[in-house]
Protein backbone atom coordinates (compact mmCIF):
# COMPACT_ATOMS: atom_id res chain seq x y z
CA UNK A 1 0.00 0.00 0.00
CA UNK A 2 1.07 3.31 -0.60
CA UNK A 3 1.77 5.85 1.36
CA UNK A 4 0.32 9.05 1.97
CA UNK A 5 3.20 11.17 0.65
CA UNK A 6 3.26 9.24 -2.50
CA UNK A 7 -0.06 9.53 -3.02
CA UNK A 8 0.40 13.45 -2.73
CA UNK A 9 3.15 13.56 -4.40
CA UNK A 10 1.32 11.89 -7.51
CA UNK A 11 -1.59 13.90 -6.82
CA UNK A 12 -3.77 11.40 -6.06
CA UNK A 13 -4.45 13.43 -2.42
CA UNK A 14 -4.65 16.97 -2.84
CA UNK A 15 -2.11 18.65 -0.09
CA UNK A 16 -3.92 20.06 2.46
CA UNK A 17 -4.95 24.00 0.84
CA UNK A 18 -2.99 27.08 2.79
CA UNK A 19 -5.18 30.51 2.82
CA UNK A 20 -3.53 33.83 3.30
CA UNK A 21 -5.20 37.12 2.92
CA UNK A 22 -3.42 37.61 -0.98
CA UNK A 23 -4.81 34.25 -2.36
CA UNK A 24 -8.12 34.64 -0.45
CA UNK A 25 -8.11 38.16 -1.76
CA UNK A 26 -7.31 36.70 -5.38
CA UNK A 27 -10.14 34.08 -4.99
CA UNK A 28 -12.87 36.47 -4.48
CA UNK A 29 -11.81 39.13 -7.21
CA UNK A 30 -12.27 36.31 -9.61
CA UNK A 31 -15.12 34.48 -8.43
CA UNK A 32 -16.48 38.17 -8.25
CA UNK A 33 -15.40 38.84 -11.73
CA UNK A 34 -16.98 35.93 -12.80
CA UNK A 35 -19.81 37.00 -11.28
CA UNK A 36 -19.53 40.94 -13.27
CA UNK A 37 -19.60 38.86 -16.46
CA UNK A 38 -22.57 36.59 -15.88
CA UNK A 39 -24.53 39.85 -14.27
CA UNK A 40 -26.31 37.71 -12.24
CA UNK A 41 -25.35 38.44 -8.34
CA UNK A 42 -25.89 35.12 -5.61
CA UNK A 43 -26.20 32.23 -8.41
CA UNK A 44 -24.53 29.55 -7.08
CA UNK A 45 -21.26 28.46 -9.62
CA UNK A 46 -22.02 25.49 -11.61
CA UNK A 47 -19.38 22.43 -12.15
CA UNK A 48 -18.05 24.06 -15.30
CA UNK A 49 -17.30 27.25 -14.04
CA UNK A 50 -15.82 26.31 -10.99
CA UNK A 51 -13.01 24.17 -13.16
CA UNK A 52 -12.51 27.59 -14.77
CA UNK A 53 -12.10 29.21 -11.81
CA UNK A 54 -9.91 26.55 -10.26
CA UNK A 55 -7.59 26.71 -13.79
CA UNK A 56 -7.22 30.93 -13.07
CA UNK A 57 -6.80 30.15 -9.50
CA UNK A 58 -4.00 27.98 -9.71
CA UNK A 59 -2.65 29.78 -12.54
CA UNK A 60 -2.64 33.15 -10.64
CA UNK A 61 -1.77 31.48 -7.62
CA UNK A 62 0.94 29.24 -8.61
CA UNK A 63 -0.78 26.54 -6.97
CA UNK A 64 -2.71 22.79 -7.31
CA UNK A 65 -5.90 23.93 -5.23
CA UNK A 66 -8.75 21.51 -6.59
CA UNK A 67 -12.35 22.68 -7.09
CA UNK A 68 -13.25 21.55 -3.41
CA UNK A 69 -11.00 23.37 -2.00
CA UNK A 70 -11.89 26.36 -3.60
CA UNK A 71 -15.56 25.90 -2.97
CA UNK A 72 -15.20 24.98 0.30
CA UNK A 73 -13.02 28.37 1.10
CA UNK A 74 -15.66 30.21 -0.74
CA UNK A 75 -18.17 28.52 1.08
CA UNK A 76 -16.31 29.00 4.55
CA UNK A 77 -16.10 32.88 3.45
CA UNK A 78 -19.65 33.10 2.93
CA UNK A 79 -20.57 31.72 6.11
CA UNK A 80 -18.00 34.28 7.98
CA UNK A 81 -19.67 37.28 6.03
CA UNK A 82 -23.19 35.83 6.75
CA UNK A 83 -22.12 35.98 10.68
CA UNK A 84 -20.59 39.52 10.52
CA UNK A 85 -23.58 40.76 8.85
CA UNK A 86 -25.56 39.35 11.63
CA UNK A 87 -23.19 40.89 14.07
CA UNK A 88 -22.93 44.49 12.98
CA UNK A 89 -26.26 44.40 10.75
CA UNK A 90 -28.28 47.11 12.72
CA UNK A 91 -25.89 48.40 15.55
CA UNK A 92 -25.61 51.88 15.81
CA UNK A 93 -22.82 51.60 18.68
CA UNK A 94 -20.36 49.80 17.13
CA UNK A 95 -17.31 50.89 14.81
CA UNK A 96 -15.44 49.24 12.67
CA UNK A 97 -11.51 50.62 13.09
CA UNK A 98 -10.23 50.69 9.46
CA UNK A 99 -7.16 50.41 10.47
CA UNK A 100 -6.81 46.99 12.36
CA UNK A 101 -9.87 45.62 10.61
CA UNK A 102 -11.49 44.85 14.38
CA UNK A 103 -14.89 45.93 15.96
CA UNK A 104 -14.26 48.52 18.72
CA UNK A 105 -17.54 48.28 20.89
CA UNK A 106 -17.96 48.21 24.55
CA UNK A 107 -18.09 45.33 26.85
CA UNK A 108 -21.39 44.63 27.57
CA UNK A 109 -22.28 44.66 24.06
CA UNK A 110 -19.22 42.02 23.33
CA UNK A 111 -20.94 39.91 26.28
CA UNK A 112 -24.50 39.94 25.14
CA UNK A 113 -23.37 39.08 21.12
CA UNK A 114 -21.00 36.26 22.75
CA UNK A 115 -24.32 35.04 24.81
CA UNK A 116 -26.26 34.90 22.10
CA UNK A 117 -23.70 33.20 19.36
CA UNK A 118 -20.03 31.77 20.74
CA UNK A 119 -19.54 32.30 17.16
CA UNK A 120 -19.31 35.88 17.43
CA UNK A 121 -16.44 35.20 19.60
CA UNK A 122 -14.33 35.02 16.20
CA UNK A 123 -14.69 38.79 15.81
CA UNK A 124 -13.49 39.64 19.34
CA UNK A 125 -9.71 40.67 19.78
CA UNK A 126 -8.72 40.94 23.55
Amino acid sequence: MASKESLIRNHEIPEKAKWDPIRTKMLLNICGDEISKTRKPGIAFKTKKWEEIRVEFNNRAKRNHTQKQLKNRMDSLRADWILWKQLTGKETHVELNNRTKIIEANSAWWDAKIRVSILNIQFFII
